[in-house]
């Protein structure tokens, strides 16, 4: 969080009033906790029918932030262990810039918000979505990882990034593509499956099976939106494509930013989900 932002705290002090619950200091981001306030911690939970656990890293920016094992500090795992055994329904907000693995916390956490590196109204946000003002609609960047057994092998992401959970639950389906030259419109509608209102960002992906001038990408996200949609609602959603959204550019010296569009196969894609052997 920045130093002089709006903090988790300050942020549901915005919203509900400093007098409608409790806070309490409980951790060090290191994971170490004397045994005082540990017994605090647990206190204030077993009297409350929500608890909301902030984790997470230092401050940190380039090599000094470096670590060789991506888990959380086994401390944080344990408090979150030790609060949600009060029977409270515990809710976890992550902070960091990088995935950390979770270990047993989803086995105790009713719910996980991974805040990453918020700004300075980070803290309004998250107050916001955790009283349901806002429902979280962004799309997750990066592959994140279950366990570090096979992180870098290979060094790359997974074909399935971008595919974390959606509020409201939505459907995609009857994918349209007409057009005909250097221009082709896509159509898919998106409908809303779920019993509230949201917001849910459209994306919409090439992929090149094969390419003669460079490796081709695994999937490229080509256009997105972001749409409103009420419950039970439907809306068909449009994208253009022009000839400068199939060109790559040459990996060749002298050869200038140029796009060059081949004669080739693609595969048009909607879903994140969408495999690579689709072709």
């Amino acid at each position: 969080m920045f130093q002089h932002g709006i903090s988790v705290r300050k942020g549901l002090e915005n919203l509900v009033g400093n007098s409608s619950f409790s806070q309490f200091n409980g951790q060090h981001a290191n994971g170490s906790i004397s045994d005082a306030d540990l017994t605090t911690s647990v206190e204030l939970a077993s009297q409350h029918d929500h608890t909301i656990v902030a984790i997470g890293e230092f401050n940190y920016t380039e090599k000094p932030g470096d670590i060789d094992d991506p888990a959380l500090p086994e401390g944080q795992e344990k408090y979150v262990e030790e609060l949600a055994a009060t029977g409270t329904k515990t809710i976890v907000v992550l902070f960091g810039g990088r995935p950390r693995l979770f270990g047993s916390i989803p086995d105790h956490a009713a719910a996980i918000i991974n805040g990453m590196l918020p700004c300075e109204l980070g803290g309004q946000a998250v107050a916001e979505i955790l009283y349901g003002d806002v429902y979280p609609s962004g799309k997750m960047p990066i592959t994140y990882p279950k366990d570090p057994a096979n992180i870098a092998i290979p060094y790359n992401h997974r074909v399935t990034t971008r595919c974390n959970l959606s509020f409201p639950a939505v459907t995609l389906d009857k994918t349209t593509i007409a057009g005909s030259g250097d221009t082709l419109a896509a159509t898919v509608t998106v409908t809303n499956t779920g019993t509230r209102a949201g917001k849910e960002t459209v994306m919409l992906f090439l992929i090149e099976p094969f390419r003669k001038i460079s490796v081709p990408e695994m999937k490229l996200l080509k256009k997105f939106k972001k749409i409103d949609l009420q419950a039970g609602e439907s809306v068909d959603v449009s994208f253009s494509l022009s000839a400068e959204d199939w060109g790559v550019y040459k990996p060749q010296i002298s050869n200038g930013l140029n796009r060059i569009v081949e004669d080739s196969k693609y595969v048009v894609a909607v879903k994140p989900d969408t495999w690579c052997n689709v072709y």
